[in-house]
């Protein structure tokens, strides 16, 4: 018996390193700037709502972010942040919005230009989803300031919000009031965060 231990073991060694390796790897992120309804696929389905995901909407505050303007200096000193906080919400234009700012603010071309493109790619998206109809679903953001930046970036002047419904259902909608210049119309753009904070929560009582 004791000669055998060893090959024995051999093999259920051998056999663990195969079945490791017949693991797939979690399938990677997609490119938000390419695919931004992919990469909101891929971010409700594998992002924790408890780790962190809406914290990283603090940098905002820290940066002094507002809607065209962040403080350059405070951008080098909270950089590492405003990193981490894209990472961890790839799917928000604000933070892109952030990212592209700061990056821009600080001389970083290479950033501003990849930022620019993701924060074109998701407010595309959203004001996409953003219909003008009482019973259309609403686009999808995952914070309210994300309809701002939406807003914000398709040229729109922000007027003013407001939230039409006062039941609450799978949505709440958050309607932004905004000024189209070149139509000289003011559009209502229905947004909703409930639907995609929900499912990130991994709390079955969290619908409710």
């Amino acid at each position: 018996m004791h000669k055998l231990f060893p090959s024995v073991l051999a093999l259920a060694l051998l056999a663990a390193c195969s079945a490791h390796a017949a693991t797939p790897a979690p399938a990677a992120a997609p490119d938000v700037a390419r695919d931004p309804a992919a990469a909101w696929d891929h971010f409700l389905a594998n992002a924790d709502g408890s780790k962190g995901v809406f914290d990283a909407y603090n940098v905002m505050d820290d940066v002094g972010y507002s809607d065209n303007e962040v403080d350059a200096d405070a951008c080098r000193t909270h950089a590492a942040a405003v990193r981490g906080a894209v990472e961890r919400v790839p799917v928000s234009i604000a933070l892109h919005r952030v990212a592209m700012l700061c990056a821009d603010a600080t001389g970083d071309h290479a950033t501003a230009e990849r930022e620019t493109a993701a924060v074109a790619a998701l407010a595309k998206l959203a004001l996409s989803q953003a219909g003008e109809s009482r019973t259309g679903r609403p686009a999808r953001v995952l914070r309210p300031v994300g309809a701002r930046s939406g807003v914000v970036t398709a040229g729109l002047a922000g007027l003013y919000s407001y939230y039409p419904e006062w039941r609450i259902y799978r949505y709440m909608p958050i309607v932004v009031a905004a000024w189209d210049e070149d139509r000289k119309i003011e559009r209502h753009l229905a947004f909703d965060f409930l639907d995609a904070t929900t499912a990130i929560l991994r709390n079955p009582e969290a619908k409710y």
